[in-house]
């Protein structure tokens, strides 16, 4: 327990010592950059930057790291046709609900259940405008049912 005792003692001086050598060295530092008279070992230490910045080449094939720049990105164009549908689009927010407003279901004879995708190519084949049919099932075996909007 003595033991412990003087080593905490030593310790504790020990921090004591160098807490004053540490404001020393502050007070020092400070009249220094008062006086504008810095050591020139500082300046061995940390040598002052050069002018000249290397700057690697953009684009370079000739290190092992680069990476190729990517193309620019750039807009997709949008075909008129395109371009006067979202027009159309959103100026249906704007008007009033038809009499006729509301959905129903279009029944007709299938010979086989096919995926819904491929439903949708073969109506599109048909010249049907996909985004009027809001879905297809199969409610009975030999039958597919569209539900479009009454206005279609």
């Amino acid at each position: 327990l003595n033991q412990l005792r003087d080593k905490l003692i030593t310790a504790h001086k020990r921090i004591t010592d160098l807490e004053e050598i540490n404001r020393k060295l502050k007070q020092q530092l400070h009249d220094q950059q008062l006086q504008g008279k810095l050591n020139d070992t500082q300046d061995l230490d940390f040598p002052p930057l050069t002018t000249q910045t290397f700057s690697p080449p953009q684009n370079s094939t000739a290190s092992k790291w680069a990476k190729p720049l990517r193309p620019p990105t750039t807009q997709k164009l949008i075909s008129p046709e395109i371009k006067q549908r979202r027009i159309a689009a959103a100026a249906r927010v704007f008007q009033r609900p038809s009499a006729t407003h509301g959905f129903k279901y279009l029944y007709f004879p299938s010979k086989a259940r096919m995926p819904v995708g491929q439903m949708r190519a073969a109506l599109r084949q048909f010249g049907v405008d996909n985004s009027r049919v809001l879905d297809i099932q199969y409610p009975a075996r030999q039958t597919i049912g569209f539900l479009v909007h009454n206005d279609f």
